[in-house]
Formats: C-alpha cells, structure tokens, sequence
C-alpha cells in the first residue's frame, strides 16, 4: 500500500512539475486551408488535423526549428479536450506558422518587441493597437516568447505575461 501511495505521489510531482516547465498556451490561427496538421515529428507524416470552422488551443511545450511540440488541444467553442493520437512516437508536433497569441495591451500602450529576452535589449518593434503575433520561441527561463509578426516581416521577443492565449475573450 505505501509503494503505491508513493509511486502516485511521485506521479503526482511529475506531472505539476511538466506542467510548470510549460508556461505557454496559444491558439490554432490557421486560414490557409479546411484542416491544420498535427505531426509525429517536425516535418514529419502528419497523424491528426484540426478543422478550421472551429477554435482551438494548444499547450505548447519546446520549440524545434520553427515547430512547437504539443501536449494536449482543447476546443474553443465546447470548451472540451481533443485527444491526440495516432503519432507512433507518442509525440505530436504543429508549425508555428498556424498559431497565434494576441497582445493584452488593450488601453492602447505603446509595447515593443526586443532583439534578445531582456528589458534592456534593443526595441525592433514598436505598436500600441493589439496585435496577434506567432511563437517562435521560448526563453529558458520562461519569462520572454520569441515572436513574428502577422505579416512575417519582423520578429522579436516579448515578455510572456504580455500575451493571451485566448482568440475569444481578453486575458485578466
């Protein structure tokens, strides 16, 4: 009885601890075409896809080349899990081209996106209307996502907490 009460509390820490090396949720903002591609690698055959007629969002766990490994997807609209299968490696990886994460500067200040992950970095972008951006990346420390703008002329980094993962609602 103890090595199994043991074994879920090990369990337990692992999954908070998975949970809180994965900081960042954004949503599928895929328009070009019915579906977008979930992969078993980057690159890789695709084993899944998700219609466009609905919303998604996905947990976002490391990024790879320009590819995010996901954990798990829940649907927008019905608020409900989408189960991912299919991938032979146990893996399931989306481009970040389909995402997007929207700014939270909704009193209109003025933000910009930096060179490198620090407020002390050089702006290379400066915008105060909300912009929806793609992630790139992710500081190690988790505090900066690496981003492109929606017409893929620049990228740069933000601060995490600037951002929302919601396409429907704006964040707190």
């Amino acid at each position: 009885m103890k090595t199994r009460f043991f074994s879920l509390a090990i369990a337990l820490v692992a999954a908070v601890a998975a949970m809180a090396m994965s900081p960042l949720q954004a949503f599928v903002a895929d328009t070009d075409g019915p579906v977008t591609n979930i992969r078993s690698k980057p690159n890789g055959p695709i084993v899944m896809t998700l219609p466009t007629t609905s919303c998604y969002i996905v947990n976002l766990e490391g990024a790879k080349n320009g590819w995010w490994q996901i954990s798990w997807v829940v649907d927008c609209f019905e608020d409900e899990p989408i189960e991912l299968k299919g991938s032979p490696t146990g893996k399931y990886w989306i481009h970040y081209s389909v995402l997007g994460l929207n700014t939270r500067n909704y009193g209109h200040q003025r933000w910009c996106l930096r060179k490198s992950p620090s407020s002390n970095s050089r702006a290379v972008y400066w915008f105060d209307q909300e912009r929806q951006f793609k992630p790139m990346d992710i500081s190690r420390d988790g505090d900066w996502v690496k981003v492109k703008t929606d017409d893929l002329r620049t990228t740069g980094w933000i601060e995490i907490w600037n951002l929302c993962d919601n396409p429907l609602t704006t964040c707190p």
